[in-house]
């Protein structure tokens, strides 16, 4: 162990005049935003333990559940845990204790003392330890959502502090009581006693009955909108709304507001309409002037002017006759996604109502059918998942991406047949996984969705073997016998339902506490759509449980793209989607086990996302969506591609039109196009605001001063200096590229600047264009639009930002070098005042390199790396470096990427130094053990540690 680590441990949280370093300083965890919510910082500090411990004196179903991935992780290295609860106050479930036993890896007791409140968090290392203490107990509110106050602090594991608490807890753990089953049952007893103190108050206004039911924040935004559109003289307006999210009481509100004398509400199964006619009930009870009726195969009521008709009944030519066309004057069509089939089209071509009111909770479809064309593009309200969770309209939910069953090695793939499928030993497993992972509630109430009716049949016969009670369902039953399966589920009778190609949508069972999938994913729509059966709130369900068994599919890239709503096709956002989640609102989470998260990310190294024909399907469904050729910054707006994946296939953005629409491609002049090239290779991603604000502005009058530049610059909080406005100059009148891209970009200046005047001038032909053409105007100022869009994730107090990716190129124009060398950075390259340094981790044979030797990653903010070959400590080269590290004249920055799959672009990790006393002369040898080259190792120290879901990735 260095001497810094040392000094690090022993004082980075008692002596503020010695660095710590950084990973290693006190932090403090408020669950004010996701850098410093708690669970993070629990699970970040799991992966490497050598063992834990917690004492808390409240543990809950869903703060477990959030931790059960990485305990399972730990598991399989052997890694154990005790914990340390209470029965204090019998605040704490039974069955949480019943959970915390499914826990092969953890320990637990009971503490007996009086009062026992403590909340601590252990973590062991080799020989340090990191400990939290706080006010958070094991609550999922507690970990992710709560205001809390909780201190991370680190010390050897002789040290004082360390020690007292250290000693405090085993003290305690020795005079507890070890929990078992004999002890969860004498506690229930007395919990059922107290069990008014845990009784709570349900706030869930769609399935409380009450005799007042007011909208949500979601409908009364959706409501002034309907409204205004009606106030407008529209006839159709779409509403997309998430599933559970309470697009039915929306309508009935809508309906109230409305006032229509007769209403029609159409779906395409009798069971909705019925539970629809309810809800309707409830916000407009029947009256003289109100009657509710249904139109289905069973029953034809003709006398309500409120009616409930199933498609399929309604849409035969005798029914729709009974009906004079204008007989509605309100109409509601429920899934509006179907609104494509005959028998939908058939009743809308005969209807001619005052009002069209479609709902669905996903628009986009395969069939080709413009949805939002035939609402003539009114979109009243949108609201999808995520919106759905930070509005508290659905609830929430805990996806685990868990690992399928493998033996000798033998996966679970596209290419599995039956009999692998339902195998006793992969039965177990399932069942094994699915008791582990567990439900919100008394009782499992869970749909189970198969890739057949064979798998899903015998796999019901094989949980029915196990004492459980299923029922296996699929598109051949009746829906009499579907609605009598339902109901057991909901009442008790079945634990689950077994489904294939069913239940995807328009079904409305609210107790659900799991949806498990065990089939794998082929659509991202479907993938939604599946999870969204689950997402109705009940009285007795805190969150839904989605278990998602992952084999090795092809396809298994779509589950981060599902999950986060990412439509972006940019491997790199899809990749870090997976690698970290992120934030989502309230209890919700998603959490991968280690071994199926790298199933995920290799089917995203190995997919190419961002195929013609990916791309084609996006740009039909928006131009759809906005009735007309969308511009690159409609994409951003509407959460469609990322236009860095269109400029990276296309030279200009009316080239990609052309290949889109299948016409020639638009010409604006060579030298026009060729300018609009470069803004779209060059200047689109954003990465730097300068150039962009100049040409915007430039765009306008042609000209501008250097002084009034600088006040733009200044009046939009962006930094910069002296090199940097060199910079600036150079990359627009082309000075910054070589001969090749110069010439691609068209050979002359786009941007001269004219030191006697101290004016910056525009090209004469593309002033002249931009005055004259208002096609090329909009291509170019749609390019400035989007680079202004995409910098807003980047900062414009430094160059560059902390995780975010870079190639060669950009560090050359952000660092202000003179020309672009990047073709010239192998590895690294000194240049002025700035030592970037670039990393791929896990290396491939190198063509350009037989030297065999690999950096490492030593700890979040500690690299060990290797110079290039032929070098020692007094190589003129090393001594060069060496000496603006002593002089402080020029900063290392360190860039790294996992391996070659991540393509051209490197994370950057920030400033680093040399520790002087770990510099070393080593020997590499060649890949081929031939011969062996001198090289230089030493020591890296980074300004700041590496995010922790990053570093867990690189290093894995």
């Amino acid at each position: 162990m260095h001497r810094n680590f040392e000094q690090s441990i022993l004082h980075s949280f008692v002596d503020h005049q010695i660095q710590a370093e950084n990973h290693l300083k006190a932090e403090v965890f408020t669950n004010q935003s996701y850098d410093d919510q708690l669970l993070s910082g629990i699970i970040d500090r799991l992966q490497n333990v050598k063992s834990f411990d917690i004492a808390v004196a409240f543990v809950t179903k869903s703060g477990l559940s959030l931790l059960k991935t990485i305990l399972l992780d730990l598991s399989l290295k052997g890694i154990t845990g005790r914990l340390l609860t209470s029965s204090y106050l019998t605040f704490n479930h039974p069955d949480t204790f019943k959970e915390l036993l499914k826990i092969s890896n953890l320990e637990v007791k009971i503490s007996t003392k009086q009062g026992f409140h403590v909340k601590g968090y252990f973590f062991h290392y080799e020989n340090y330890s990191t400990l939290i203490i706080g006010s958070s107990n094991l609550t999922a509110n507690a970990l992710k959502l709560n205001y809390e106050w909780n201190l991370a602090i680190t010390s050897y594991q002789e040290g004082d502090i360390y020690k007292k608490l250290r000693n405090i807890f085993e003290n305690e753990w020795g005079s507890s009581e070890l929990l078992d089953f004999d002890f969860i049952n004498k506690y229930a007893i007395k919990y059922q006693k107290n069990k008014k103190t845990h009784q709570k108050i349900s706030s869930i206004s769609e399935i409380v009955n009450t005799d007042i039911i007011e909208p949500n924040k979601m409908q009364q935004d959706a409501l002034l909108n309907l409204k205004a559109l009606r106030d407008q003289d529209k006839k159709k307006a779409l509403i997309i709304s998430a599933t559970g999210s309470g697009k039915t009481f929306l309508s009935a509100f809508e309906i109230k507001n409305a006032k229509p004398k007769r209403m029609l509400f159409l779906a395409h199964r009798e069971q909705i309409l019925l539970k629809a006619s309810a809800s309707f009930e409830k916000i407009i009870p029947t009256s003289s002037e109100i009657e509710y009726g249904i139109f289905s195969g069973n029953q034809k009521n003709l006398n309500a002017n409120y009616l409930f008709a199933t498609i399929q009944t309604l849409s035969q030519t005798e029914h729709l006759g009974k009906f004079p066309t204008d007989y509605f004057d309100y109409i509601i069509i429920d899934e509006v996604h179907k609104v494509g089939a005959a028998s939908y089209q058939k009743i809308l071509d005969y209807f001619k109502p005052k009002f069209l009111l479609g709902m669905t909770a996903t628009p986009e479809r395969t069939d080709g059918f413009n949805i939002f064309e035939m609402f003539d593009y009114n979109v009243a309200y949108e609201i999808r998942l995520k919106d759905a969770l930070e509005m508290d309209l659905v609830a929430p939910f805990h996806y685990f991406g868990v690992v399928d069953y493998e033996f000798n090695g033998e996966l679970i793939d596209d290419l599995s047949n039956l009999s692998y499928l339902i195998t006793t030993e992969r039965v177990d497993f399932l069942i094994k996984k699915i008791e582990y992972y567990g439900y919100s509630g008394d009782t499992p109430k869970g749909l189970i969705f198969c890739r057949s009716l064979d798998e899903a049949q015998n796999l019901s016969n094989e949980f029915n073997n196990r004492n459980y009670k299923t029922v296996a369902l699929s598109a051949g039953d009746t829906p009499e016998y579907r609605e009598h399966t339902i109901k057991q589920l909901e009442i008790g009778k079945i634990q689950y339902i077994f489904v294939v190609d069913i239940f995807n949508e328009g079904i409305d069972i609210q107790c659900l506490n799991q949806v498990i999938m065990m089939r794998k994913t082929e659509s991202s729509i479907v993938f939604i759509q599946q999870l969204g059966r689950g997402l109705r709130k009940y009285p007795t369900k805190e969150y839904l449980v989605v278990i998602d068994f992952i084999g090795n599919y092809q396809k298994n890239y779509l589950i981060p793209i599902a999950l986060m709503g990412d439509n972006s096709l940019n491997k790199e956002t899809v990749r870090r989607a997976a690698i970290d989640p992120g934030n989502l609102y309230g209890v919700s989470n998603i959490s991968f086990e280690k071994i199926a998260q790298e199933r995920v990310l290799k089917a995203i190294s190995t997919v190419k996302l961002d195929s013609v024909r990916a791309i084609k399907k996006a740009y039909i469904d928006l131009k759809n969506r906005i009735g007309q050729i969308p511009l690159l910054l409609d994409f951003i707006v509407n959460n469609s591609v990322d236009p860095s994946v269109i400029a990276s296939s296309y030279k200009t953005y009316d080239d990609f039109i052309a290949s889109m629409e299948k016409l020639p491609i638009k010409n604006f002049g060579i030298y026009a196009d060729a300018v609009l090239h470069f803004l779209m290779r060059e200047l689109l991603n954003g990465k730097r605001l300068h150039e962009i604000l100049l040409l915007e502005t430039l765009c306008k009058q042609s000209t501008l001063s250097y002084t009034n530049y600088l006040k733009i610059l200044d009046d939009n909080l962006v930094s910069y200096t002296e090199e940097t406005i060199i910079s600036v100059q150079r990359i627009l009148n082309y000075d910054f590229w070589g001969a090749i891209e110069r010439e691609r970009y068209g050979g002359s200046a786009l941007v001269i600047y004219d030191e006697l005047s101290e004016h910056y001038i525009l090209s004469s032909e593309i002033k002249s264009l931009l005055e004259n053409n208002q096609d090329f105007k909009t291509r170019f100022l749609d390019i400035i639009n989007v680079a202004k869009e995409k910098n807003k994730k980047y900062s414009s107090l430094t160059p560059l930002k902390l995780y975010e990716r870079y190639s060669r190129k950009d560090i050359c124009r952000l660092f202000n070098w003179h020309k672009d060398e990047s073709s010239t950075i192998y590895g690294y390259r000194l240049k002025h005042n700035t030592l970037p340094i670039f990393t791929t981790y896990h290396k491939t044979e190198d063509l350009n390199s037989k030297v065999h030797y690999e950096d490492k990653i030593l700890s979040p903010d500690l690299i060990k790396w290797y110079s290039k070959s032929k070098q020692t400590r007094n190589s003129g080269p090393m001594l060069e470096i060496f000496q603006s590290q002593k002089d402080k004249t020029a900063v290392i920055h360190f860039f790294i990427k996992k391996d070659d799959s991540e393509g051209t672009e490197f994370y950057y990790l920030g400033p680093a130094d040399i520790i002087e006393d770990s510099i070393m002369d080593e020997q590499a040898t060649e890949i081929d053990g031939r011969k062996v080259h001198s090289i230089v190792s030493m020591h890296l120290r980074l300004h700041y540690s590496i995010e922790l879901s990053l570093y867990h990735y690189l290093i894995t």
